[in-house]
């Protein structure tokens, strides 16, 4: 099975303890994944009792999701993206601080 592939460019600087400091942390990931899906997941079966009582969610597949996120000043950036799943359709995006 072909799950997936990613890419990572990262660079940072390191601290007076060899570590990295998360606001000069910069990077730029590329992901695809192919033939995902949510299997036994807690939350989407609990919805299914009280939402979609006709539904049999205990398994929810994803169409291929490939995007590129970056990281920069202390900030994750996911751009605008829509998740097709076999129950529904979500878009996410925004801005996430690493702090």
């Amino acid at each position: 099975m072909n799950v997936g592939r990613g890419s990572i460019l990262l660079s940072s600087p390191l601290n007076q303890l060899g570590g990295i400091s998360p606001n000069q942390l910069k990077a730029t990931i590329g992901f695809k994944l192919n033939d995902g899906a949510l299997l036994n997941y807690a939350p989407l079966i609990k919805l299914q009792q009280s939402d979609f009582k006709k539904r049999h969610r205990d398994s929810l597949q994803f169409a291929t999701i490939q995007k590129e996120l970056t990281i920069e000043n202390g900030n994750i950036h996911i751009p605008r993206m829509e998740i097709a799943t076999s129950a529904l359709n979500v878009v996410v995006g925004g801005d996430y601080g690493l702090d």
